[in-house]
Protein backbone atom coordinates (compact mmCIF):
# COMPACT_ATOMS: atom_id res chain seq x y z
CA UNK A 1 0.00 0.00 0.00
CA UNK A 2 3.19 2.25 0.55
CA UNK A 3 4.06 2.14 -2.95
CA UNK A 4 0.31 2.97 -4.41
CA UNK A 5 0.23 6.46 -3.32
CA UNK A 6 3.45 8.30 -3.58
CA UNK A 7 1.96 10.78 -5.97
CA UNK A 8 -0.47 11.83 -3.10
CA UNK A 9 1.54 12.31 -0.72
CA UNK A 10 4.11 13.89 -2.46
CA UNK A 11 2.05 16.33 -3.45
CA UNK A 12 0.56 19.49 -1.64
CA UNK A 13 -2.57 19.76 0.98
CA UNK A 14 -6.53 18.65 0.05
CA UNK A 15 -8.45 15.95 1.12
CA UNK A 16 -6.90 13.21 -1.00
CA UNK A 17 -3.49 14.09 0.18
CA UNK A 18 -4.99 13.80 3.95
CA UNK A 19 -6.25 10.44 3.29
CA UNK A 20 -3.46 9.59 1.37
CA UNK A 21 -1.16 10.69 4.58
CA UNK A 22 -3.40 8.76 7.13
CA UNK A 23 -2.85 5.33 5.50
CA UNK A 24 0.68 6.38 4.75
CA UNK A 25 1.52 6.94 8.52
CA UNK A 26 -1.10 3.71 9.60
CA UNK A 27 1.39 1.28 7.78
CA UNK A 28 4.97 2.91 8.27
CA UNK A 29 5.52 -0.01 11.00
CA UNK A 30 5.71 -2.60 8.24
CA UNK A 31 9.42 -2.75 6.67
CA UNK A 32 10.83 -2.93 10.04
CA UNK A 33 8.09 -5.48 11.99
CA UNK A 34 9.07 -7.78 8.61
CA UNK A 35 13.12 -6.96 9.56
CA UNK A 36 11.93 -7.92 13.41
CA UNK A 37 10.36 -11.46 12.12
CA UNK A 38 13.39 -12.35 9.74
CA UNK A 39 15.50 -11.90 13.07
CA UNK A 40 13.74 -13.67 15.08
CA UNK A 41 13.65 -16.37 12.82
CA UNK A 42 17.49 -16.39 11.85
CA UNK A 43 19.43 -15.53 14.82
CA UNK A 44 18.24 -18.16 17.03
CA UNK A 45 21.69 -19.31 18.26
CA UNK A 46 19.89 -22.63 18.47
CA UNK A 47 20.26 -23.23 14.93
CA UNK A 48 23.43 -25.26 14.66
CA UNK A 49 24.24 -24.25 10.90
CA UNK A 50 27.90 -23.93 9.82
CA UNK A 51 28.46 -20.28 7.89
CA UNK A 52 28.84 -22.55 4.27
CA UNK A 53 25.53 -24.47 4.80
CA UNK A 54 23.60 -20.65 5.71
CA UNK A 55 25.00 -19.29 3.07
CA UNK A 56 24.46 -21.74 0.27
CA UNK A 57 20.93 -21.63 1.61
CA UNK A 58 19.95 -18.55 2.04
CA UNK A 59 22.22 -16.55 -0.70
CA UNK A 60 20.94 -18.49 -3.65
CA UNK A 61 17.69 -18.16 -2.33
CA UNK A 62 18.52 -14.03 -2.85
CA UNK A 63 20.67 -13.64 -5.45
CA UNK A 64 19.21 -14.87 -8.27
CA UNK A 65 15.90 -12.41 -7.66
CA UNK A 66 18.46 -9.98 -7.42
CA UNK A 67 20.26 -10.13 -10.59
CA UNK A 68 16.91 -10.69 -12.62
CA UNK A 69 14.75 -7.96 -11.19
CA UNK A 70 17.84 -5.64 -11.07
CA UNK A 71 18.07 -6.00 -15.09
CA UNK A 72 14.29 -5.90 -15.33
CA UNK A 73 13.56 -2.87 -13.75
CA UNK A 74 16.81 -1.34 -15.28
CA UNK A 75 15.29 -2.54 -18.38
CA UNK A 76 11.61 -1.24 -17.73
CA UNK A 77 12.87 2.37 -16.84
CA UNK A 78 15.46 2.77 -20.32
CA UNK A 79 12.70 1.29 -22.41
CA UNK A 80 9.75 2.92 -21.20
CA UNK A 81 10.62 5.74 -18.44
CA UNK A 82 13.90 6.80 -19.28
CA UNK A 83 12.23 10.67 -19.56
CA UNK A 84 10.99 10.07 -15.92
CA UNK A 85 14.47 8.35 -14.56
CA UNK A 86 17.38 10.01 -16.96
CA UNK A 87 15.95 12.75 -18.74
CA UNK A 88 15.32 11.40 -21.64
CA UNK A 89 19.08 10.57 -21.80
CA UNK A 90 20.26 7.66 -20.69
CA UNK A 91 23.75 6.65 -20.38
CA UNK A 92 26.72 4.40 -18.97
CA UNK A 93 27.50 6.10 -15.93
CA UNK A 94 23.84 7.17 -15.11
CA UNK A 95 23.27 3.28 -15.20
CA UNK A 96 26.11 2.04 -13.38
CA UNK A 97 25.24 5.22 -10.32
CA UNK A 98 21.83 3.35 -10.35
CA UNK A 99 23.35 0.22 -9.26
CA UNK A 100 25.89 1.49 -6.83
CA UNK A 101 24.00 3.91 -5.09
CA UNK A 102 20.79 1.09 -5.47
CA UNK A 103 18.51 3.45 -7.26
CA UNK A 104 17.78 0.72 -9.65
CA UNK A 105 13.67 0.98 -8.33
CA UNK A 106 12.09 2.31 -5.46
CA UNK A 107 11.74 -1.05 -4.26
CA UNK A 108 14.58 -2.95 -4.79
CA UNK A 109 16.89 -1.59 -2.06
CA UNK A 110 15.36 -3.46 0.65
CA UNK A 111 16.58 -6.92 -1.14
CA UNK A 112 19.97 -5.55 -0.86
CA UNK A 113 19.04 -4.43 2.52
CA UNK A 114 18.16 -8.27 3.39
CA UNK A 115 21.50 -9.72 1.76
CA UNK A 116 23.70 -7.37 4.01
CA UNK A 117 21.40 -9.16 6.74
CA UNK A 118 22.18 -12.89 5.57
CA UNK A 119 25.67 -12.11 5.03
CA UNK A 120 25.96 -11.03 8.67
CA UNK A 121 23.79 -13.50 10.31
CA UNK A 122 26.16 -16.97 10.77
CA UNK A 123 28.81 -13.78 12.68
CA UNK A 124 25.50 -12.35 14.50
CA UNK A 125 24.42 -16.03 16.05
CA UNK A 126 27.54 -16.44 17.04
CA UNK A 127 27.75 -13.01 18.95
CA UNK A 128 24.03 -13.72 20.36
CA UNK A 129 25.75 -16.91 21.73
CA UNK A 130 28.57 -15.39 23.65
CA UNK A 131 27.08 -12.33 24.73
CA UNK A 132 24.71 -11.74 27.34
CA UNK A 133 21.57 -10.73 26.96
CA UNK A 134 21.90 -7.14 28.89
CA UNK A 135 24.81 -6.08 26.75
CA UNK A 136 23.10 -7.17 23.66
CA UNK A 137 19.99 -4.95 24.15
CA UNK A 138 22.34 -2.01 25.00
CA UNK A 139 24.28 -2.33 21.78
CA UNK A 140 21.04 -2.79 20.08
CA UNK A 141 20.16 0.18 21.18
CA UNK A 142 23.23 2.07 20.48
CA UNK A 143 22.86 0.87 16.92
CA UNK A 144 19.39 2.27 16.87
CA UNK A 145 21.04 5.62 18.23
CA UNK A 146 23.44 5.43 15.58
CA UNK A 147 20.60 5.17 12.63
CA UNK A 148 18.38 7.85 14.29
CA UNK A 149 21.82 10.15 14.34
CA UNK A 150 22.73 9.64 10.58
CA UNK A 151 18.92 10.03 9.32
CA UNK A 152 18.33 12.98 10.89
CA UNK A 153 21.84 14.18 9.37
CA UNK A 154 20.72 12.59 5.88
CA UNK A 155 17.55 14.60 5.89
CA UNK A 156 18.94 18.00 7.47
CA UNK A 157 22.02 17.91 4.88
CA UNK A 158 20.20 16.25 1.97
CA UNK A 159 23.33 13.45 2.12
CA UNK A 160 20.56 10.95 1.36
CA UNK A 161 23.28 8.69 -0.76
CA UNK A 162 23.37 4.57 -0.56
CA UNK A 163 26.27 2.22 -1.45
CA UNK A 164 25.12 -1.17 -2.54
CA UNK A 165 27.35 -3.09 0.14
CA UNK A 166 26.30 -0.98 3.08
CA UNK A 167 22.96 -1.00 2.79
CA UNK A 168 21.80 -2.83 5.65
CA UNK A 169 24.29 -0.97 8.23
CA UNK A 170 21.49 1.61 9.48
CA UNK A 171 18.90 -1.11 9.64
CA UNK A 172 21.10 -3.33 11.86
CA UNK A 173 19.41 -1.72 15.17
CA UNK A 174 16.02 -3.13 14.22
CA UNK A 175 17.99 -7.00 12.65
CA UNK A 176 19.38 -7.04 16.65
CA UNK A 177 16.72 -5.84 18.31
CA UNK A 178 14.08 -7.85 16.90
CA UNK A 179 15.45 -11.36 18.15
CA UNK A 180 15.50 -9.68 21.45
CA UNK A 181 11.94 -9.16 21.59
CA UNK A 182 10.45 -12.50 20.61
CA UNK A 183 12.59 -13.18 24.33
CA UNK A 184 10.13 -11.02 26.38
CA UNK A 185 8.31 -13.37 27.93
CA UNK A 186 4.41 -13.06 26.79
CA UNK A 187 2.42 -12.90 29.76
CA UNK A 188 4.87 -9.77 30.70
CA UNK A 189 4.03 -7.70 27.55
CA UNK A 190 1.17 -5.19 28.41
CA UNK A 191 -1.99 -4.61 25.46
CA UNK A 192 -2.52 -1.70 26.81
CA UNK A 193 0.55 0.13 27.25
CA UNK A 194 1.45 -1.33 23.04
CA UNK A 195 -1.90 0.05 22.42
CA UNK A 196 -1.16 3.66 23.71
CA UNK A 197 2.38 3.86 22.16
CA UNK A 198 0.84 2.83 18.94
CA UNK A 199 -1.98 5.58 19.07
CA UNK A 200 0.82 8.11 20.08
CA UNK A 201 3.59 7.52 18.01
CA UNK A 202 1.17 7.29 14.53
CA UNK A 203 -0.63 10.69 16.18
CA UNK A 204 3.09 11.74 16.12
CA UNK A 205 3.63 10.90 12.18
CA UNK A 206 0.45 11.89 10.73
CA UNK A 207 0.09 15.14 12.52
CA UNK A 208 4.10 15.71 11.86
CA UNK A 209 3.19 15.50 8.02
CA UNK A 210 1.17 18.19 8.39
CA UNK A 211 3.42 20.22 10.74
CA UNK A 212 6.08 19.40 8.04
CA UNK A 213 4.05 19.85 5.64
CA UNK A 214 3.09 23.62 6.56
CA UNK A 215 6.66 24.64 7.72
CA UNK A 216 8.74 23.69 5.04
CA UNK A 217 6.52 22.09 2.04
CA UNK A 218 5.83 19.30 0.37
CA UNK A 219 8.32 16.90 -1.79
CA UNK A 220 7.10 19.24 -4.86
CA UNK A 221 8.72 22.19 -3.32
CA UNK A 222 11.86 20.55 -1.03
CA UNK A 223 12.56 17.71 -2.92
CA UNK A 224 12.58 16.10 0.70
CA UNK A 225 9.24 14.14 2.26
CA UNK A 226 8.67 14.71 5.60
CA UNK A 227 10.96 13.79 8.07
CA UNK A 228 8.28 12.24 10.63
CA UNK A 229 7.55 9.23 8.41
CA UNK A 230 11.20 7.91 8.43
CA UNK A 231 11.48 4.21 9.55
CA UNK A 232 14.92 5.31 11.58
CA UNK A 233 13.23 7.89 13.29
CA UNK A 234 11.69 7.60 17.27
CA UNK A 235 8.04 7.79 16.09
CA UNK A 236 8.20 5.05 13.35
CA UNK A 237 10.62 3.06 15.95
CA UNK A 238 8.02 3.18 18.76
CA UNK A 239 5.37 2.25 16.37
CA UNK A 240 7.05 -0.56 15.39
CA UNK A 241 8.03 -1.75 18.36
CA UNK A 242 4.69 -1.40 19.71
CA UNK A 243 2.80 -3.09 16.90
CA UNK A 244 5.52 -6.19 17.00
CA UNK A 245 5.02 -6.87 20.98
CA UNK A 246 1.44 -6.76 20.51
CA UNK A 247 1.19 -8.97 17.27
CA UNK A 248 3.73 -11.67 19.40
CA UNK A 249 1.16 -10.90 22.83
CA UNK A 250 -1.73 -11.76 20.74
CA UNK A 251 -0.29 -14.71 18.50
CA UNK A 252 2.99 -15.67 19.54
CA UNK A 253 4.76 -18.77 18.94
CA UNK A 254 1.31 -20.82 19.93
CA UNK A 255 -0.31 -19.32 17.05
CA UNK A 256 -3.17 -21.28 16.11
CA UNK A 257 -2.55 -23.59 13.07
CA UNK A 258 -5.97 -23.52 11.37
CA UNK A 259 -8.49 -21.00 10.44
CA UNK A 260 -9.19 -18.64 7.51
CA UNK A 261 -6.14 -16.17 8.94
CA UNK A 262 -3.78 -18.77 9.09
CA UNK A 263 -4.69 -20.59 6.03
CA UNK A 264 -3.96 -17.30 3.84
CA UNK A 265 -1.03 -17.28 5.25
CA UNK A 266 0.14 -20.71 4.64
CA UNK A 267 -1.06 -19.99 0.94
CA UNK A 268 1.04 -16.62 0.29
CA UNK A 269 3.93 -17.10 2.43
CA UNK A 270 5.92 -18.88 -0.11
CA UNK A 271 5.10 -16.16 -2.96
CA UNK A 272 6.14 -13.09 -0.86
CA UNK A 273 9.29 -13.11 -3.03
CA UNK A 274 7.25 -12.89 -6.13
CA UNK A 275 4.68 -10.29 -4.72
CA UNK A 276 7.54 -8.15 -3.79
CA UNK A 277 9.47 -7.84 -6.39
CA UNK A 278 6.41 -8.15 -8.94
CA UNK A 279 4.24 -5.56 -7.28
CA UNK A 280 5.77 -1.58 -8.60
CA UNK A 281 5.43 -3.18 -12.40
CA UNK A 282 1.88 -4.62 -12.02
CA UNK A 283 1.26 -1.18 -10.14
CA UNK A 284 2.39 0.69 -13.03
CA UNK A 285 0.36 -0.82 -15.67
CA UNK A 286 -2.70 -0.97 -13.76
CA UNK A 287 -2.65 2.68 -12.98
CA UNK A 288 -2.11 3.62 -16.66
CA UNK A 289 -4.96 0.92 -17.53
CA UNK A 290 -7.40 2.84 -14.96
CA UNK A 291 -6.34 6.15 -15.82
CA UNK A 292 -5.27 7.00 -12.16
CA UNK A 293 -1.84 7.97 -11.99
CA UNK A 294 1.52 6.58 -13.06
CA UNK A 295 4.74 7.32 -12.16
CA UNK A 296 4.66 10.29 -14.90
CA UNK A 297 1.60 11.93 -13.76
CA UNK A 298 0.30 14.19 -11.23
CA UNK A 299 -2.35 12.46 -9.05
CA UNK A 300 -5.74 12.80 -10.06
CA UNK A 301 -8.06 11.16 -7.46
CA UNK A 302 -10.58 14.00 -6.08
CA UNK A 303 -11.02 13.98 -2.40
CA UNK A 304 -12.83 10.98 -0.59
CA UNK A 305 -12.47 8.87 -4.16
CA UNK A 306 -8.88 7.82 -2.65
CA UNK A 307 -10.67 6.65 0.63
CA UNK A 308 -11.54 3.54 -1.48
CA UNK A 309 -9.18 3.93 -4.68
CA UNK A 310 -6.15 3.15 -2.47
CA UNK A 311 -7.08 0.05 -0.89
CA UNK A 312 -8.82 -1.47 -4.13
CA UNK A 313 -5.67 -1.07 -6.20
CA UNK A 314 -3.28 -2.40 -3.57
CA UNK A 315 -5.11 -5.27 -3.10
CA UNK A 316 -5.86 -5.92 -7.14
CA UNK A 317 -1.91 -5.37 -7.24
CA UNK A 318 -1.24 -8.09 -4.67
CA UNK A 319 -3.78 -10.67 -6.24
CA UNK A 320 -2.04 -10.04 -9.53
CA UNK A 321 1.46 -10.47 -8.55
CA UNK A 322 0.36 -13.57 -5.70
CA UNK A 323 -1.48 -14.79 -9.44
CA UNK A 324 1.55 -14.15 -11.49
CA UNK A 325 4.09 -15.14 -9.03
CA UNK A 326 2.05 -18.60 -8.87
CA UNK A 327 2.32 -19.81 -12.41
CA UNK A 328 6.30 -18.41 -12.38
CA UNK A 329 6.27 -21.21 -9.35
CA UNK A 330 5.42 -24.19 -12.00
CA UNK A 331 8.17 -23.26 -14.15
CA UNK A 332 11.67 -24.69 -13.98
CA UNK A 333 14.36 -22.17 -14.04
CA UNK A 334 11.77 -19.01 -13.89
CA UNK A 335 11.00 -20.53 -10.54
CA UNK A 336 13.93 -19.08 -8.83
CA UNK A 337 13.63 -15.63 -9.81
CA UNK A 338 10.51 -15.39 -7.07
Amino acid sequence: MIYTFPPLVDGRWSIDWSIATFYNSAIRFCLPIFIFVSSAALLDPAKQETAKVFFKKRTKRILVPILFWSIFYTLFKVLFLADIFYGGKVTAKALLTDIVEVRIYYHMWYLYVALGFYFLTPFLRTYVRNTPRNKRIKIAILMMALGVVAEIFNHIYRQDRHFIFLESIPYLGYYLLGYELTLIERKKINLTYCTIAMIVSFAVVFFGAFFYVKMWGSWLDTGRDSIFYHQLLPPVIIFSIATFLMGYRIWGPTRPEKGMFMNMVKRTMPATMGIYVLHPFVLEVIRRIVGYYGVDKKPDVDGLLALIAIPIMSWMTIVICYKITKVLMKIPYLRRIV
